[in-house]
């Protein structure tokens, strides 16, 4: 019984560090999407502000939960 309520909050916490790790795998490949998508630098930064927005209003929704 007691293990059925430790798994939920394992799988919960070893969750919460995608985000940020996302972001760092993220970054460093700016210059290379730049090349491979003809964007601008611009363009390239707007999807982390994005993906930024993206994860904080999902934490609005998933905190509580």
């Amino acid at each position: 019984m007691r293990n059925s309520k430790i798994l939920p909050l394992l799988v919960m916490f070893s969750l919460v560090p995608l985000g940020p790790l996302a972001i760092d795998v993220y970054l460093p490949s700016f210059p290379q999407m730049i090349d491979a998508f003809s964007a601008t630098d611009a363009d390239i930064k707007q999807t982390i502000s994005i993906y930024i927005m993206a994860l904080g209003i999902s934490q609005l929704i998933a905190g509580p939960i």
